[in-house]
């Protein structure tokens, strides 16, 4: 019965590994339309009619944002040493 809770927790901890990874790469690859929506949903919770405007501009901006920063270089090092210390790619 030991044996059967030892081999569970060490596979527990293994696809917890693997998902903490797919969590990390996930947030850095969307956090700047992550962080606009927030700051869109306060707009538009603060500011009405004008409110909604400026997130929509905000929106745009975080989409345009994004792209750029998922194909600049900083990024796909980051995302390649993601991807070597959690083996995605194995």
């Amino acid at each position: 019965m030991e044996i059967l809770i030892i081999v569970s927790v060490l596979i527990s901890l293994v696809v917890l590994y693997f998902m903490f990874g797919a969590v990390v790469k996930f947030l850095l690859g969307w956090f700047p339309i992550i962080l606009a929506l927030l700051v869109g949903g306060v707009a538009v919770i603060a500011g009405g009619v004008a409110g909604i405007v400026f997130a929509g501009i905000i929106l745009v901006a975080a989409i345009l944002i994004t792209n750029s920063w998922q194909g600049c270089e900083r990024f796909l090092k980051l995302e390649e040493r993601i991807d070597q210390r959690f083996f995605f790619k194995d």
